[in-house]
C-alpha cells in the first residue's frame, strides 16, 4: 500500500516540477541573450539555473539584470530583478550553469609533430567554449604544422599548431651577407626551423662554421655585417 502511495506521489509531483522548469525557460533564454550581448560572446550561450532557482517565475515575467559577473565561467551568479505579479517587483540572486556552444575541429586521422596541417583532414564538431578555451574555432588555412602529436577524434587546439616554417632544419638556405651597399651570397644549411623575421643558426658548408641569420622568406636568410 505504501509503495502504491509513493508511486502516485511521484506521478503527481514530477509533472509539476517539469512544468515549473519549462515555465522558467523563456526568461532564462532572454537573460542568456543579454549576457551574450554584454560580453560580446560568439556562439550559442545556454543557461540553466542551478538548484532550480527562479522556477516560480511566470513565462511572461519581466526580468532585468541588476549585476553582471566580472567574467563568464561555466558557473556564475546573477543578480536579477523581476515583476511576477503580487507583491510586485522583487530582487533575486541565482547561480546559473553556462554552456557556450561553438564549432570546432577534430582530426580524421592521427598526425605527428612536424606534419603539415591539411584542412581536408578536419571534421567540424560542436564544443563548449567555456570548458575548452584553447580550441580552434576558425578553419585553419593550412599554413601551420603540428607542434605535437595529435590523436584521431581529439578536439584541435591552438597549442597543437605552430606557424609553418619558411626554413626547415637540414634544408639548404641561400644567405645574403650585407655590408653597406655590398652584398655576397652563399649557401648554408639551416640548423633550426624558422619563420620570417626569426633568427636561426646556419652552417657554412665550406668552412663548417655556424653563424646567425635572419629568415627573409622560403629558403632565404640574411646577415648584416
Amino acid at each position: 500500500m505504501r509503495a502504491t502511495v509513493s508511486l502516485l506521489a511521484c506521478l503527481v509531483i514530477l509533472p509539476a516540477a517539469t512544468t515549473a522548469q519549462d515555465d522558467a525557460t523563456p526568461w532564462l533564454s532572454e537573460i542568456a541573450t543579454r549576457v551574450r550581448t554584454h560580453f560580446g560572446l560568439e556562439g550559442d550561450l545556454v543557461l540553466s539555473a542551478v538548484g532550480g532557482g527562479g522556477v516560480g517565475l511566470k513565462p511572461d515575467s519581466k526580468v532585468a539584470i541588476l549585476e553582471y559577473p566580472a567574467a563568464i565561467s561555466p558557473q556564475f551568479p546573477l543578480r536579477l530583478r523581476w515583476e511576477n505579479g503580487p507583491p510586485g517587483r522583487q530582487d533575486w540572486s541565482i547561480v546559473v550553469r553556462a554552456n557556450l556552444w561553438r564549432s570546432g575541429w577534430k582530426l580524421r586521422q592521427p598526425l605527428q609533430r612536424g606534419d603539415l596541417l591539411d584542412p581536408g583532414l578536419l571534421e567540424e564538431v560542436r564544443f563548449d567554449a567555456l570548458r575548452d578555451r584553447e580550441a580552434v574555432t576558425d578553419l585553419p588555412s593550412g599554413d601551420q604544422i603540428f607542434s605535437r602529436s595529435v590523436q584521431k577524434d581529439r578536439l584541435l587546439t591552438w597549442k597543437d599548431l605552430a606557424p609553418r616554417p619558411d626554413v626547415r632544419r637540414g634544408q639548404m638556405v641561400e644567405v645574403v651577407a650585407l655590408s653597406g651597399s655590398v652584398s655576397v651570397s652563399l649557401k648554408g644549411m639551416a640548423m633550426q626551423d624558422g619563420i620570417r623575421a626569426e633568427t636561426i643558426r646556419v652552417r657554412n658548408l665550406q668552412s663548417n662554421r655556424e653563424f646567425s641569420a635572419q629568415v627573409t622568406g622560403p629558403s632565404r636568410a640574411v646577415i648584416r655585417l
